[in-house]
């Protein structure tokens, strides 16, 4: 029995060493990736929802502590006043950090750049209603950003290489009110 046991261990390892092997024709450059088709489209929005999410318990933590409803008292944890006082640190333990939400903000604008919007069905042009998703999505999440950090480095191109992180980082960030101003422009 056990010989038996230790030969189809054996023989099931040795032939699994073939599924290491990585076939590299499945790498998918985002040059390559446009978005055409609508399960192109519907996967890309399911990976905004995968970032956005990342976002929620700090929203829910920030919104009701800034919220007339409800208040700190003294013995509450010391990065929960800073929220009820408006006066966040960058350490604060409950705020998403600035990188989730260009998270979001990055992944919308693919979308939005890429995104197929003459296919049409039943005589409807179809991919629309992503499109609006996306820039909404991206409005409420360069808003959520201001309202935490003041400011925002404002862009709607995707960042997919080093040189177009470093050219948004050269960017002044612009304020609230001027943010407002492009989001409702947009």
């Amino acid at each position: 029995g056990r010989k038996i046991v230790i030969l189809v261990f054996a023989s099931i390892s040795l032939i699994s060493c073939d599924i290491l092997n990585v076939d590299a024709d499945r790498e998918v450059f985002a040059d390559e990736y446009n978005l055409k088709s609508a399960n192109d489209t519907l996967y890309s929005m399911f990976g905004v929802f995968s970032q956005l999410q990342k976002l929620s318990n700090s929203y829910v933590v920030l919104g009701e502590l800034r919220a007339d409803l409800m208040d700190v008292t003294d013995g509450s944890d010391v990065y929960l006043k800073e929220i009820s006082n408006w006066a966040i640190s960058s350490d604060n333990k409950y705020v998403a950090k600035t990188k989730d939400y260009y998270a979001v903000i990055n992944s919308c604008n693919y979308v939005i750049n890429n995104i197929d919007t003459s296919v049409v069905k039943g005589f409807e042009k179809v991919m629309y209603r992503e499109l609006a998703a996306c820039k909404a999505i991206r409005a409420w999440t360069y808003m959520q950003l201001a309202l935490n950090y003041g400011s925002v480095k404002y862009y709607e191109k995707p960042i997919l290489s080093l040189s177009d992180a470093e050219t948004v980082q050269q960017q002044s960030s612009i304020s609230f009110d001027e943010l407002a101003a492009k989001l409702i422009d947009d």
